[in-house]
């Protein structure tokens, strides 16, 4: 089980993701390092929100794939992935339905 409180979207999927552990203050402070946010309306991503997944014991090994469908469900108006940018990887959220050139 996993319970947050005052997370932002790339917060949550940082989690999902395993760029963060959950009440990691310092993806919290490094948010913008670690973040490309490319939306139409990107202050949608700095509300906060509360966020609680249960899973059964025996799907515990899929925990993080688990949320990270569960944050698709939640906002599936974006795309998360992780993309890597030189030597270093990104959190990349995008908008669902924006043409990928």
């Amino acid at each position: 089980m996993i319970t947050v409180r005052n997370y932002t979207i790339p917060q949550l999927y940082a989690i999902a993701l395993r760029l963060a552990p959950p009440n990691d203050a310092s993806f919290k402070a490094s948010e913008q390092e670690k973040v490309i946010i490319d939306v139409r309306h990107p202050e949608k991503l700095k509300r906060l929100y509360c966020y609680k997944l249960v899973v059964p014991y025996n799907h515990q090994d899929d925990f993080y794939v688990l949320m990270h469908r569960s944050l698709d469900g939640e906002w599936p108006e974006y795309e998360v992935k992780i993309e890597k940018k030189g030597k270093e990887y990104f959190m990349v959220i995008r908008d669902k339905d924006q043409d990928t050139n």
